[in-house]
């Protein structure tokens, strides 16, 4: 990581004691996750105790992976650097631990990197609303997976196709790969949605966004018993999973990183998706399971992964610093 951090431009202000790194590439408002960043912030200034008052926190999101944040050159400052965009984990940002009393960064593979660096809440994307979700009982849709056809989701989709299910080794070939970005990848069955022994919405899109509207995708999300979360374009991790928990649903998942945010959490991961779809056909017969994990997943998301327990976990380990 080369060392280059200077910079003319002021640091832009989130909130009190916490800012825009001015090198990052992505300013505030294109941040992808920023209102729950923003709803994180609020409760670390309602939390900080007396003596981290003089603690600076700097969000840093850069385009390229060679960039460094302005903020290490910053000198007489206690700071923490919030280290976003790298979902395929592919910087470890040990050459600047020692600019920083601490830093977190959302999608590592490991819980804790060196003496001062930790993994932290990935969020939610900005504009699905959080709807109190129904009780079990009283939602309409059992199964839900709507999302882009990317190379990491062809063996959930083939785990659907009726005739493709039959060859899961194709799913991991350059063939089909090749075939389903084509000009022929049109014509793939992209919809296997059903109302034959419940309602299972099954849609795999040809594009990122282009399915349903967030606020569309937030309601159904409140009226499922079930979503599926295979992997995003690089990790595993996605904001589907927390989007799904918030709103009181059942995940069935690729299986996540072992850290804090997901070792003995009700999420059931799978390592192939024809033996999920078994788990959850198995799991809808079984009412009293679905409720338990109903509730185990809204606790989940209040004590792990939202913006308060992200806000209690940042403070713990900005406090214990200097232990």
């Amino acid at each position: 990581m080369t060392m280059l951090a200077s910079s003319t431009a002021e640091p832009y202000r989130i909130t009190e004691n916490v800012y825009l790194d001015p090198n990052s590439g992505h300013q505030w408002d294109e941040l992808i996750q920023r209102d729950f960043l923003a709803d994180t912030f609020q409760v670390l200034q309602e939390l900080l105790d007396s003596e981290l008052h003089d603690v600076k926190f700097y969000v840093f999101s850069p385009h390229r992976a060679d960039r460094v944040p302005a903020s290490i050159a910053f000198n007489g400052q206690r700071k923490v650097l919030i280290f976003l965009s790298d979902e395929a984990d592919s910087v470890t940002p040990t050459a600047l631990s020692q600019y920083y009393i601490a830093i977190f960064k959302p999608s590592m593979r490991a819980e804790k990197v060196g003496k001062n660096i930790h993994t932290m809440s990935l969020g939610l994307a900005n504009g699905v609303p959080a709807i109190l979700g129904k009780a079990m009982s009283e939602r309409h849709v059992d199964v839900l997976f709507t999302g882009n056809l990317n190379r990491n989701r062809y063996p959930l989709y083939f785990a659907f196709h009726p005739i493709l299910q039959k060859m899961p080794k194709l799913a991991n070939s350059n063939f089909f790969h090749l075939l389903a970005r084509s000009p022929l990848g049109r014509f793939l069955t992209r919809d296997f949605s059903t109302k034959t022994h419940g309602v299972r919405l099954i849609n795999f899109t040809s594009g990122f966004g282009k399915g349903l509207s967030r606020e569309a995708y937030g309601k159904i999300l409140a009226d499922s018993r079930v979503v599926l979360a295979p992997r995003g374009f690089v990790s595993a991790e996605t904001f589907r999973h927390l989007e799904a928990l918030r709103a009181g649903a059942v995940v069935v998942s690729d299986r996540l990183p072992d850290t804090f945010l997901y070792r003995n959490s009700p999420i059931i991961c799978v390592d192939d998706w024809s033996d999920g779809l078994r788990a959850v056909n198995s799991l809808l017969q079984d009412p009293h399971r679905l409720e338990c994990l109903h509730a185990a997943g809204l606790q989940w998301y209040d004590e792990k992964l939202s913006p308060r327990a992200t806000a209690r976990w940042i403070i713990e380990k900005v406090s214990n610093a200097d232990a």
